[in-house]
């Protein structure tokens, strides 16, 4: 899965439409999950959910969790 998932995003960063690989996938037999062929919306879907996928795993990695959640609460109660 991680495979189509990486493909999906090469493609649509190269520049591709989503006709032009919903077109690429069902020439080479490349089947989606829950479906016999892809669509155009399909191919949308799961280019923003993954998309958003991405953006959520970074926003993780850039919290500092060593932080305990009584030290921020201590900091937020001594701003004026």
């Amino acid at each position: 899965m991680k495979a189509l998932h990486n493909l999906l995003l090469k493609l649509h960063f190269d520049g591709w439409s989503n006709r032009e690989i919903t077109d690429y996938l069902n020439s080479h037999n490349i089947k989606p999950r829950r479906a016999k062929v892809w669509t155009v919306f399909n191919v949308g879907m799961g280019i923003k959910k993954l998309k958003k996928r991405y953006d959520r795993e970074i926003s993780k990695d850039d919290v500092d969790a060593s932080i305990s959640v009584s030290s921020v609460t201590a900091l937020l109660a001594d701003e004026p």
